[in-house]
Parts: structure tokens; C-alpha cells; sequence
């Protein structure tokens, strides 16, 4: 005998050992499965005579608590995450089937900042919610330092006709994109983040049957609002070259604010922004023209003049209330005295503000 055939035979006694020591362990696990199977069967048993109580809710009771799960509207839920109604989809299959057959979980959108290689992800989660959204009014916000560009304008300009509470922060060449009806709309607020003097939404004040409350940012005509109908009206880095709203001249050669009978309804206007004499006489045609009875009128920023003789000369609206955080005043006592005009301690701590302001 070779001591290959040695090697062969020794290699064969092993193996068969080691199968031996196999199927005995093989059977030890068959029977340790047995056992196991024997110990599920009951408990599957009773887990699938179990219902969920939330299984067995209408459609309609888990519709209402979806829309439930979103903060009230018009406040807007996040794109992505828990908060997301897209995290409802998640679930199961039947939530999901829900969730989507329900236009008012998609009708408010808040669009975040979002980096250049993001974009289309976000671009398509914004068209796709405003499909979604079928023909419910809709919510559109914007995280904090947000300009649309063209790609995402277009498709909300598409749904303007839905548009209800709405802000838009865009170019100077795209506000002419802004026309058309918006039947919906109740609240606008518009940023150009560049200035220009000749650029405004080419829209007329009859394509804003229900607006009421309108903020305005470096925005220099508005001749295209219906300010007759207006309960709220914000004006921010207000400038002499803006135009009053339907200025036209009439029969005495000066403008006039509204082209008809205005219905008084405007009772809150707030400006921001610097504001100095020219741009205080443009502040005092505003109201003085407007015709509607302001119950309240905001000031805030940088003034250069008194106060009182503010409120002096508009002795009907309840409360005039001035931003002290950001105000600017320059006058002594003598130019109390020689104008008459009460110089009052709120004015007196602002002027060693002057070194605060930029430029200085």
C-alpha cells in the first residue's frame, strides 16, 4: 500500500466521522425547529384573529386625522422628514393609497434653500404637491434668503388662479411675469431683490377680487393693487420715485389715489425702510389720498422727523406707532423751540444713534 492510499483511507474515516457528527447536529436543529413551529402556530393563530383598532377606521376618520397631523393652514409643513405628509405614504399601502387621494394635505408649500445640485430633486417635489394639490387653494412660502428662479416661478405661476397666501422673493426682470386673475388670493407678499423703477407685475387691480392683505418689497409702483379693498398694507425701503396707487390726475391737476369710491376698507399700513423728508411727503399723499379711515400706521427705520408732528397731522387714525429700534434723529432743543414742535424722550435717546447707521 502507497502512502497515497494511506492518505486516502485516513482522509475517508474523517469524513465519515465528521458526516456522522453532521446529521446528528442536522437533527437536533430539525427538532429544535419542530418545537418552534409548534410554539409560533397558537400565536400566529391569535395574531391574525387580532385587528387593529386603526384598521378599522373609515377612510373618511383617517383622512381627517391626517389633515390633523399638518400645522393649521396656511402654515406650511416641511418637503421632507417626520412632519412631511409625505412621511404619511410610508406607512402602509392603504395609508398611502389615502394620503394621496387627499388634495388638502398638499396645498400648502414652504420651498427651502437648497443648493444647485438639489434643485431638481426639489423641483420635482414642488410640482408634483401642486398636482397633488387638484384644485384646492394654495399656500406658498419661502425659507428665509430664497430667490425663485425661473424654474421654480413657472410652475406656480401655472396654478396663480389657485393662489391664496403666497410669497414670492424674485428678479426685477421677472415680476412682469406676475399678470393675470388670481381670484383666490387673500395674501401676497412681494420681494424684487433688485430695484428698478419701471418693473411691476403687469396686472390690474380687477385681477385681485379677494386680496386683502398685501407687504411690498423694494416694489416702486403699485398702481396695480386694488388698495380700496386692502384690510393690511406694508411697504418696505419705500422710495420717493413710487408711484400712488391709479395715479392719474384730475380735474385739478393733481393725483389721485383711487380711480373710484373707495369702501374704507384699509385699516392697517405699515412702511419700513429710511425715511426722510422727501419721502415723508410721498408717506402723507398715501394716507391723505387714500380715502380709507386707518385704524393703525406702522413706522419703522431710519426718520428724520418728529414724531408728534406726524401724529399732528393726522389727528384721526387711533395709534401711530414708530420702531425705536432702528430710529434716527437729529435735532436740538433750540429746533424744539424754534419749530413748536415737542421733541419727547423716546427722540432724545434715538439721536446718539446716529454713529449706528451705515455709512456713517
Amino acid at each position: 500500500m502507497t502512502h497515497d492510499d494511506i492518505d486516502k483511507t485516513c482522509r475517508g474515516a474523517a469524513d465519515r466521522a465528521r458526516i456522522t457528527e453532521i446529521d446528528a447536529e442536522i437533527r437536533a436543529l430539525e427538532e429544535r425547529i419542530r418545537v418552534l413551529r409548534e410554539e409560533r402556530a397558537p400565536r400566529q393563530q391569535r395574531m391574525d384573529a387580532y385587528k387593529y383598532p386603526v384598521l378599522s377606521l373609515a377612510n373618511e376618520v383617517i383622512s381627517e386625522i391626517f389633515i390633523q397631523f399638518l400645522p393649521p393652514y396656511p402654515a406650511c409643513p416641511p418637503l421632507t422628514g417626520r412632519e412631511s405628509p409625505t412621511a404619511l405614504t410610508h406607512i402602509c399601502g392603504n395609508w398611502r393609497q389615502i394620503a394621496l387621494a387627499i388634495p388638502k394635505l398638499w396645498r400648502a408649500i414652504l420651498l427651502p434653500f437648497v443648493d444647485d445640485e438639489d434643485e431638481c430633486y426639489v423641483l420635482r417635489i414642488l410640482t408634483t404637491w401642486l398636482d397633488r394639490s387638484g384644485s384646492c387653494p394654495i399656500s406658498i412660502q419661502l425659507e428665509p434668503d430664497l430667490r425663485l428662479s425661473k424654474k421654480f416661478l413657472k410652475p406656480i405661476l401655472l396654478h396663480r388662479q389657485r393662489w391664496e397666501f403666497v410669497e414670492l422673493v424674485v428678479l426685477y426682470t421677472q415680476v412682469a411675469l406676475i399678470q393675470g386673475p388670481m381670484p383666490r388670493l387673500y395674501r401676497l407678499l412681494l420681494k424684487v431683490d433688485q430695484r428698478s423703477d419701471d418693473r411691476h407685475p403687469n396686472a390690474t387691480p380687477g385681477d385681485f377680487p379677494r386680496l386683502r392683505e398685501v407687504t411690498l418689497n423694494h416694489v416702486r409702483h403699485w398702481s396695480w393693487l386694488p388698495v380700496s379693498q386692502l384690510i393690511s398694507l406694508t411697504f418696505k425701503d419705500i422710495s420717493p420715485t413710487n408711484r400712488l396707487c391709479g395715479e392719474k390726475a384730475n380735474s385739478r391737476g393733481s393725483p389721485s389715489l383711487l380711480t373710484g369710491n373707495p369702501r374704507d376698507a384699509l385699516r392697517t399700513l405699515q412702511v419700513s425702510g429710511t425715511i426722510m423728508s422727501d419721502k415723508l411727503t410721498l408717506l402723507t399723499s398715501l394716507i391723505t389720498r387714500s380715502g380709507c379711515k386707518l385704524q393703525r400706521v406702522f413706522i419703522t427705520g431710519w426718520r428724520n422727523f418728529a414724531k408728534n408732528g406726524f401724529r399732528g397731522s393726522f389727528p384721526d387714525i387711533p395709534e401711530i406707532i414708530f420702531n425705536m429700534s432702528y430710529e434716527w434723529y437729529e435735532r436740538t432743543e433750540g429746533d424744539k423751540e424754534d419749530s413748536g414742535d415737542e421733541l419727547d424722550e423716546d427722540d432724545l435717546h434715538a439721536r446718539p444713534r446716529r454713529q449706528m447707521m451705515p455709512g456713517w
